[in-house]
């Protein structure tokens, strides 16, 4: 063993003789050491050792070995000695101390120089020093807890199903009669897949309404689909026997291990903890024994390990209408009382959150790889996959995919490749072939297994996966219980299972089912709904469906309807198609880092509640934090545990205010959970009518209700630093969030530039865990991305290693530099300018900003036309208020002075490949909503800085394009009539939502020009074009009938400008300059409103100075302010009221939602201005109003300042 000193192997084999010793000792030990160290946590810490050893091979030798399998490991295989020798030692002090060798270290006598400086008062001191016995217990503990996850780390459950080559060779052959076990149940695993696909059509036809025998048939054409998921079966039986029995190889123990061990009695590992059942050696009865369809050899089926090949089956679910997935069975009861248990069908020790139930879920799907292709002609039809995302992927890339080359119409790429003749080589074809892919969507409108057909109450795809779930839970044991628990009553469950075949039973639970007319009231899985068949009546042909069965879907269909509107109403934010965007475009495997990483862990169990992720602009935060919802979303399928997310942008930051982004995480936890929504529809009851939103305080007390129907509900919050810093939304975003872990389990991951503010609300507990771009990450975006470069580039194995080795050291950990740097190289043909790049890499990395300046030059260096395409586009992206689609981008890029249409089937012959390409890489498309947008937020405050110098001219440009667009004749028709109307009016000018709401922001810059204040005033004067303007911008999301009547109609264009605060336009429409006439100052919208109501309103002071000056009359009373005053009071703007004031409103002017100004403006708290209209002599008991007076509307809402206020001034009332 002289060889072996210093392995692993022989230092666990060293501990596991220091236990032995200890046991010994122990058995002789006093009382007081017993206690200081039970044996009974000694037995339990030794049982955990030795199944720690038996899971990892630590005490093997050989390739099977954990030294052989760390070789490579270096930091691993230290960390793990360096603990295994401290539990060595641990283990001998403690034998030196319980044997009686030595005393504990708190009984030996001090040295006398530590008495002689004593003081009395420590001397007579009450605190004890700890014992050293239970200091050691401690340290045994804490030693092998931190053992177990390096076994997590090194026994990774999430690239255990990465290779199938081993286990599909693996076989079971009885000895006498020499058949493979696996492949004696073939003929049965069809039958019940041909008898499971017949009781999924039946159910199905039921809920169409068709008569069953028509549709509930197997056909040649189902043969494909049969053979693989017979095929799948069996490739799981073997996967799960040879994971089970290579667990159970590992835990045995060499036979010089062996020795070490004195024999006394010692808990030992539990056969199904490594193996999932061992059949009697002669069952009297089996399931195959006594039955029709036996037509082999009794003496195999004796010898078969039955429960462990025949196995869990639940291909008939009794699921709810709301999604419940396919019953599995429940994890081992160690799971429930350990902190770490074995999984008995992989042998893999697992955490204590992997026995959850949602997390347990997870697991034994990726351990049966349920998803297989459903397309019949496939080249890996035998392929498994572990996650949907995986099989999806599949499906889309190898079966949907379509090519179009750039010279013909024909999508049939390959066949038209000769017709290109000897001007392009093979070598550029395959490159052609290669970018001129793409994908089509899913197709398929009836389902492959039931025939169920569109519309599905989940997705498609969702429907088909829970389908491959149930058949894949078939190859599963049903008998996973500790052996203590079946000892008992097992004569009682063996006669259980053996009456349970060919039965109700053996459909939903059992494995086989021969029965050819479907049973009453079989259950089975259609679309996820809770699907129970009406009496075996039914299946007669002709015979019609239950009305009841009828009316309760009817109603169902219905509730969900009204339960879509409500969510929709609470939030219209959609961050799951961002986050399904940016799933897509990452490279499988990236980020594996951040989810083993210890933080992450910890989060994840709740030791810690929040966890912040910082991160240097470009480091890849937004990938983390789609990663982590991701791992979220495919291992919490539990109803008991939520999860949410939102993506914060700068771009739609007047969409994200604390409230907004409340609603949208309220939206995800009830949006599949219906029956948890009552405190959402109590929300909306209440402010439909009224045309209003909740407030933060309602919100609040939703989420608060909501969190209290789960156990854990995670939130993931990405680029927290891109929130507005108005309003102080960062940190009362944070304060609130925090505010639910008082009495929720809520868990909260932040991402975020490192910014002082952000960190210091944070609670002081939290765990930080910094994002950078790993080598490794970016070694797969690097490979992925090979194939963009030129042919001669690509091939060249020695330019792409001195590529990848200066990039990676040029990003230090930003993966944005990373790309950018990439993209350098793509238009560089030779081996000279890739060196050429490499050499002005290595001599001096450059900034970011440099980088950018790269890429402007590089889009000026195009031809005239491209360029000019690429400065418009990043301009239009540049200065837009709100993220724009690629259709309104297209509609906008088309868009000429003085023209009166836009092509709406093809604007400006565009494609958005073109854009992009012409771009540079600054810009990308969200595939999921169609956001056009700058690929980083550096890209987008770089072009910021330069916008106008780099094109002077675009503000004035984009102004002009919307006033021309909104100018169209389409529109000289005024509003539309009916929501109808209304509604094909939208659908056939997509651009006209953005244009009607932001048309005066892009307009207020550059309002003084000439060009822009002629077409402006054009469009103003006209009330037609007014009129379909202002119902563009005013007609609420939410569909109602008549929401398209919901607008100010009779609006002039003077409401427009002060409205928005257009100064120099009120004035050229006050006064014009060409000499018009005037026009009226005070007109009034169908809501009795004035230009000066809307003025004050928006706190334009100078708007408000023109219009008074103009003769507008300041006390001109209607609308729901009642006056300008009260508009300005509500709303404090200061400067207004004093204004008004000063040109003589009547500060005591009766009218509107809240009687006055003074109640106005002591609703918001505002102090200046209830001082304002106080000393300008306002009624401080005046009567009226929604809430009767100031002083009772101040209270209300609880501003103190304005109730010392108010009550000073003389106000009178209960406070």
């Amino acid at each position: 063993m002289e060889q072996d000193r210093g392995s692993i192997r022989a230092t666990a084999r060293a501990c596991l003789g220091g236990f032995s010793s200890l046991f010994d000792a122990i058995n002789r030990a006093t009382a007081e050491n017993c206690k200081s160290m039970p044996p009974d946590k000694i037995e339990r810490e030794f049982g955990r050792f030795k199944i720690w050893c038996g899971n990892l091979g630590a005490l093997q030798s050989g390739n099977s070995s954990l030294d052989s399998r760390l070789r490579e490991s270096t930091v691993l295989r230290i960390n793990m000695l360096e603990h295994l020798a401290t539990l060595d030692q641990t283990l001998i002090k403690s034998v030196e101390v319980v044997s009686g060798a030595r005393l504990p270290l708190e009984k030996q006598p001090k040295p006398e120089e530590w008495s002689d400086g004593s003081s009395s008062e420590e001397s007579d001191g009450d605190d004890e020093p700890p014992k050293e016995l239970i200091l050691h217990m401690v340290t045994i503990k804490e030693i092998l807890d931190d053992l177990y996850k390096f076994s997590l780390r090194i026994r990774n459950i999430s690239i255990r199903s990465s290779s199938n080559l081993r286990p599909m060779l693996f076989k079971e052959v009885d000895p006498e009669t020499g058949i493979d076990k696996f492949t004696a149940y073939t003929e049965f695993d069809k039958r019940h897949v041909e008898d499971s696909l017949l009781q999924f059509r039946r159910d199905a036809a039921a809920k169409m309404k068709k008569n069953a025998l028509e549709v509930a048939q197997i056909t040649d054409a189902d043969q494909y689909l049969i053979s693989r998921l017979v095929t799948a079966i069996n490739i799981r039986r073997k996967t799960l026997r040879y994971w089970q029995r290579h667990a159970q190889k590992l835990v045995e123990l060499p036979k010089d291990a062996k020795e070490v061990i004195k024999p006394r009695p010692q808990p030992e590992l539990r056969a199904a903890q490594v193996e999932v059942d061992v059949a009697p050696e002669k069952p009297e009865r089996t399931r195959l024994s006594e039955n029709e369809a036996n037509r082999f050899d009794k003496r195999l089926d004796d010898g078969l390990e039955t429960e462990s090949v025949i196995s869990y089956a639940s291909t008939a679910v009794d699921s709810y209408l709301y999604g419940n997935d396919v019953d599995l069975p429940a994890p081992p009861t160690t799971a429930l009382k350990e902190p770490e248990f074995l999984c008995p069908y992989c042998g893999i020790i697992c955490p204590v959150r992997y026995g959850k139930h949602s997390t347990w879920r997870a697991h034994i799907l990726h351990d049966l790889q349920p998803y297989i292709c459903t397309y019949r002609q496939c080249n890996e039809e035998n392929l498994l996959f572990s996650s949907s995302t995986a099989w999806l992927e599949h499906e889309r890339l190898g079966h949907r995919r379509i090519w179009q080359c750039f010279e013909h119409a024909d999508p049939e790429f390959s066949s038209r490749a000769a017709e290109h003749g000897n001007d392009i080589t093979k070598t550029q074809i395959l490159n052609l072939v290669e970018v001129s892919g793409s994908t089509i969507a899913e197709t398929r409108t009836s389902c492959p297994f039931c025939f169920l057909e569109a519309p599905f109450n989940k997705k498609f795809e969702d429907h088909v996966a829970s389908h491959m779930q149930a058949f894949a839970v078939y190859s599963l044991s049903r008998n996973i219980s500790d052996p203590e628990e079946n000892d008992t009553g097992s004569n009682e469950s063996e006669l259980a299972r053996t009456q349970g075949f060919g039965s109700l039973d053996s459909i939903t639970r059992g494995p086989l089912q021969f029965d050819s007319h479907p049973l009453s009231n079989a259950t089975s899985d259609v679309d996820g709904q809770a699907f129970r068949s009406p009496s075996s009546s039914i299946w007669n042909a002709g015979s019609p469906v239950d009305d009841g069965f009828a009316t309760t879907a009817l109603t169902v269909r219905q509730d969900l309807k009204h339960h879509e509107e409500i969510i929709q109403w609470l939030s219209p934010a959609n961050f799951h198609g961002q986050y399904h965007d940016i799933i897509s475009r990452r490279q499988p495997g990236t980020a594996q880092w951040f989810l083993d990483s210890e933080d992450f862990n910890e989060w994840l169990q709740g030791s810690h509640k929040i966890l912040f992720c910082p991160g240097i602009p470009g480091s890849g935060k937004t990938v983390i934090a789609a990663v982590a919802i991701e791992y979220l979303c495919q291992t919490t399928h539990s109803d008991n545990i939520g999860v949410a997310f939102l993506f914060c942008n700068w771009k739609t930051q007047v969409d994200q205010s604390v409230p907004d982004l409340l609603a949208a995480i309220a939206k995800q936890l009830v949006q599949s959970r219906p029956h948890i929504a009552a405190p959402v529809t109590g929300i909306y009851d209440r402010h439909l009518e009224r045309g209003t939103k909740p407030s933060l305080d309602e919100l609040m007390q939703v989420l608060l209700s909501i969190c209290s129907s789960y156990s854990t509900v995670y939130v993931v919050v990405d680029a927290l630093d891109e929130c507005s810093s108005q309003d102080r939304v960062q940190r009362r975003l944070i304060n609130k969030l925090c505010s639910l872990q008082a009495s929720r389990d809520v868990r909260l991951l932040f991402t975020s530039r490192s910014i002082p503010r952000i960190v210091a609300e944070l609670k002081p507990n939290h765990l930080t865990l910094e994002v950078r771009a790993s080598e490794e990450d970016i070694k797969r975006y690097f490979i992925g991305q090979i194939p963009r470069l030129p042919d001669s580039i690509q091939h060249n194995e020695f330019l792409l290693s001195d590529m990848f080795t200066e990039i990676v050291k040029a990003a230090d950990g930003m993966f944005l530099l990373a790309r950018l740097h990439f993209d350098s190289f793509l238009d560089k043909r030779n081996k000279q300018q890739v060196l050429s790049t490499l050499d002005k890499l290595m001599k001096k990395p450059a900034e970011l900003g440099e980088v950018h300046d790269e890429e402007i030059k590089r889009i000026d260096r195009q031809h005239e036309e491209d360029r000019l395409l690429a400065r418009r586009t990043l301009c239009w992206i540049s200065y837009a208020q709100r993220p724009l689609t690629t259709t309104e981008l297209c509609n906008a890029l088309a868009i000429i002075p003085d023209d009166q249409v836009v092509d709406v089937d093809n604007p400006y012959d565009l494609k958005t490949e073109d854009i992009i390409s012409v771009c540079a890489g600054l810009v990308t498309v969200d595939d999921e909503g169609g956001i056009i947008h700058f690929t980083h937020y550096t890209a987008r405050d770089y072009l910021e800085r330069i916008r106008l110098n780099w094109n002077p001219t675009a503000q004035e440009a984009i102004a002009v394009a919307f006033l021309t667009y909104l100018s169209f004749h389409r529109f000289k028709s005024g509003s539309c009539p009916s929501d109808e109307s209304f509604k094909q009016r939208r659908a056939e000018n997509q651009f006209l939502d953005y244009s009607a709401h932001h048309w005066s922001e892009h307009v207020r810059p550059v309002q003084q020009s000439d060009l822009v204040s002629q077409l402006a005033i054009t469009l103003l004067r006209c009330d037609k074009l007014v009129d379909s303007v202002i119902q563009a911008a005013s007609v609420p999301v939410s569909k109602f009938d008549g929401h398209s009547k919901d607008f100010p109609s009779g609006t002039k264009g003077l409401h427009l400008t002060a409205r928005y605060g257009l100064q120099h336009l009120t004035q050229r429409l006050l006064v014009s300059k060409l000499g018009d006439s005037n026009i009226e100052v005070d007109p009034r919208d169908s809501y009795d409103r004035t230009p000066m109501s809307y003025a004050a309103e928006g706190g334009h002071e100078t708007v408000v100075k023109l219009l008074v000056d103009a003769g507008a009359d300041v006390n001109a009373k209607g609308g729901w302010y009642g006056n300008a005053l009260q508009a300005a009071s509500l709303h404090g703007y200061e400067a207004v009221v004093k204004l008004l004031l000063e040109k003589g409103a009547d500060v005591n002017t009766q009218g509107g939602k809240y009687g006055d100004a003074l109640q106005a403006g002591s609703r918001n708290g505002h102090e200046v201005v209830v001082k304002l209209l106080l000393d300008a002599g306002a009624d401080v008991n005046a009567q009226g109003g929604e809430h009767n007076n100031a002083l009772q509307v101040a209270s209300l809402w609880g501003h103190e300042a304005v109730v010392k206020l108010l009550l000073d001034a003389g106000a009178v009332g209960q406070v």
